[in-house]
């Protein structure tokens, strides 16, 4: 027993015919019983409802028809919009990703659907300003591409990077289009049980799955649209439309022999059928010609018709033709229609074919004689579609996003992001961002301040926390919560450089307090100075005397220059015009202070001697000479002689304190660097042991104790040498 609950209504509102059909919603649907109404007036143009009470009125009148039929009341149906409704884009997004860590499947959800709101603002552009018509709503998305730095990737989820791009494919469908059809099944007492589009639901009986791999060109030809589907590569690749079908047609017949519309449309159907046409124009002129002729007043028009259809393909179909062309709907079965179209792709004739409604018994059951033609597929695909539950199927749903109330025509389950992208909220509004981080350079060192992380927003459904796959029902109350961003990282002086000390000196009697000097940017500042992101900082911790003198305001002069000559090689010395000491020490202006120092400074001319003139390698060289010692040798002193530092001054002895002055030829002759040894005193003494004794041995003696001729010898030392016999 068939009631509502198990069947199926569906409506196939065209633009010259509404079709109706019940069937059983079981694994083998039959058709119960199906009907078409011819609408009285041009309710409806190119697809779109133009008259929603005119149109509502056939469609209660086969509501009633198959109610009565079936024998149970029919109160939804299945619905689809034209193709001519249907826009599509392609558009990408590209997001700075480095705060972002790891991506997550949540990431890359925001991301596509920014990029799908992204569609929807260029779709909404391309609309003529000043026109209703602008609300358009998403009825799918595919992604063409996701790239990571640049390079394609098949998945974001789980990888880092710095930018990520998505590439997508969005359709929708304009709110308008939508709302007429609600509008009209409204009027006729019914509810929307689904809705799909046209060219989807045809594509469905026409091409099924397993005959997707093909690349196949489906054509639905009515009275006002053709609507176009690609298949290849096991999916429907592409939609498209051209607004020219049967009505063009018509439109040539009325133009040329003066008829009205409907007198028109049946000289067109008959003109396929007979070989002779007798009609009566509105003049009343009575018209009797082969069909020949007639054919011939229409062919230009057909022949621009399949032009611009095959033109159409191939732009979808990316420049080339497909295998096969598969034409359903009324129009197909335009005389030479099929000829012009293979002409067009540069196909076989063959290659063109028509599908009829009679040809999908493989599929349904019952009934088809109402549905056997060819403008029978795309009803029973809107019924298949409706029973299978298909992903491109439509429901209207209403909630509300921070109280505005949006309705969905979107997906059978629709989600908290088909909300968003309905209500024109972007995703991203609950993702926080990281605050900038603030780098300097301290001290020739880099320095990292980081931003503050901030809060993300939060998706509130009803009340309780949702994320972008939540599920969405009809009434539901979304509250998006935005995120809060973190904040740029800020720092003073004081937080980029350590603690420093101030230091106390005496500086010529007087306590002097020396704090450290900060520079930033080359411009001196204090600890509270606000650091700018690249600043370059330079302080120092420890004070030099330099430092001292320009806090107190010292001015000094560098002095004049002396030219001399050292061991035959020229010298130039800067002699300053000041005395500068620490302790009673001469210093130079950067020996470093660490307080507690007195300090003397004088503006009076400095004093160079020789000493002053000798490099670090010279001082040492003289420090190492060796002069001359006196020892006792058994008793007698005897003098041993060095060889002492010789310092002359143009020709003259003089020692190293000696003054320097501009022109001085300096000679610097370092003594011996060797020490005194035991065996150098026989070169100095007249010393004869004598004739060495039979059975004795000379003994050397140093202070005492035995000793080698290769012992040192110094000053003071007391020296031995005698023959002992030997026990």
């Amino acid at each position: 027993m068939y009631d509502q609950d198990n069947t199926i209504f569906a409506l196939d509102i065209g633009t010259r015919t509404v079709m109706g059909l019940v069937v059983t919603d079981e694994e083998t649907p039959e058709v119960l019983t199906a009907t078409m109404v011819e609408h009285s007036s041009r309710a409806m143009e190119d697809g779109q409802v133009h008259d929603v009470e005119a149109v509502a009125k056939v469609v209660a009148q086969i509501k009633e028809e198959l109610s009565e039929k079936v024998g149970f009341p029919l109160n939804s149906a299945a619905i689809a919009a034209a193709g001519r409704s249907l826009l599509t884009t392609t558009t990408e997004v590209t997001k700075e990703i480095r705060a972002w860590g790891e991506i997550s499947r949540e990431d890359v959800n925001a991301l596509e659907l920014e990029t799908v709101q992204k569609a929807q603002r260029e779709i909404r552009a391309q609309s003529p300003r000043g026109t209703v018509n602008t609300r358009y709503h998403c009825v799918g998305y595919s992604v063409n591409e996701y790239l990571l730095d640049g390079s394609p990737i098949k998945s974001l989820v789980g990888h880092r990077g710095s930018e990520a791009t998505c590439r997508l494919t969005a359709t929708f469908l304009p709110e308008i289009v939508v709302d007429a059809l609600y509008a009209v099944l409204k009027n006729a007492g019914l509810e929307v049980r689904s809705m799909t589009l046209e060219p989807i639901a045809a594509a469905g009986v026409v091409i099924p799955r397993d005959l997707r791999l093909l690349n196949l060109a489906l054509v639905d030809m009515g009275a006002g649209t053709s609507d176009i589907a690609i298949s290849k590569g096991g999916m429907i690749t592409a939609y498209g439309m051209v607004p020219l079908a049967g009505d063009e047609v018509s439109e040539v017949l009325e133009e040329n022999f003066i008829l009205d519309f409907a007198t028109a449309e049946q000289v067109k159907r008959q003109l396929a059928a007979v070989s002779e046409l007798s009609f009566r124009n509105v003049l009343g002129q009575q018209y009797d010609l082969p069909s020949s002729e007639v054919f011939q007043v229409i062919k230009p028009t057909i022949q621009e018709i399949a032009g611009k259809i095959g033109a159409e393909i191939l732009r979808l179909n990316g420049g080339v033709s497909p295998k096969a062309v598969i034409c359903i709907g009324g129009a197909s079965q335009t005389p030479k229609i099929r000829d012009f179209l293979a002409e067009a792709l540069s196909l076989p004739v063959n290659r063109v074919a028509i599908k009829e409604g009679k040809d999908t018994a493989e599929n349904i059951r019952g009934d088809l004689s109402v549905l056997a033609g060819p403008d029978g597929v795309t009803p029973l695909g809107i019924a298949l579609s409706a029973r299978n539950r298909s992903v491109l199927s439509f429901q209207s749903v209403e909630v509300k996003v921070d109280g505005t109330p949006v309705r969905l025509f979107n997906l059978i389950s629709p989600s908290v992001a088909d909300a968003l992208i309905a209500a024109d909220v972007d995703p991203a509004i609950t993702r926080n961002r990281l605050g900038l981080a603030l780098t300097a350079k301290v001290n020739g060192t880099f320095q990292v301040v980081k931003g503050t992380p901030g809060k993300p927003g939060a998706f509130l459904l009803n009340g309780e926390p949702a994320s972008l796959d939540s599920p969405v029902a009809d009434g539901d109350e979304l509250e998006v919560i935005p995120a809060i961003h973190g904040q740029d990282a800020k720092a003073r002086v004081a937080d980029l450089i350590p603690q420093l000390k101030e230091i106390r000196v005496i500086f010529n009697g007087k306590e002097v307090v020396l704090r450290p000097q900060i520079y930033l940017n080359g411009k001196e500042v204090g600890l509270e100075e606000e650091v700018p992101d690249g600043a370059d900082i330079v302080y120092s911790e420890n004070m030099t005397l330099r430092d001292l003198l320009r806090c107190q305001g010292t001015r000094w002069k560098a002095g004049g220059d002396l030219v001399v000559t050292v061991n035959r090689r020229t010298r130039q010395v800067r002699r300053a015009t000041y005395t500068l000491k620490v302790d009673g020490i001469k210093r130079d202006l950067d020996f470093k202070l660490h307080g507690g120092e007195r300090v003397e400074f004088s503006q009076r001319e400095e004093v160079l001697t020789i000493k002053d003139l000798l490099t670090e390698k010279e001082r040492e060289e003289l420090e190492q000479s060796v002069g001359g010692i006196s020892v006792l040798i058994n008793g007698e002193r005897v003098e041993l002689p060095g060889s002492g530092v010789k310092i002359l001054r143009n020709g003259k002895p003089v020692s190293l304190e000696a003054e320097v002055y501009d022109g001085d030829d300096i000679q610097v002759i370092p003594g011996r660097k060797e020490a005194h040894y035991f065996a150098e005193v026989f070169n100095y003494i007249p010393l004869d042991p004598g004739e060495r004794p039979e059975g004795a041995t000379l003994v050397t003696l140093l202070n005492g104790q035995p000793a080698e001729y290769s012992t040192a010898i110094k000053d003071g030392d007391e020296l031995v040498i005698r023959w002992e016999k030997n026990n």
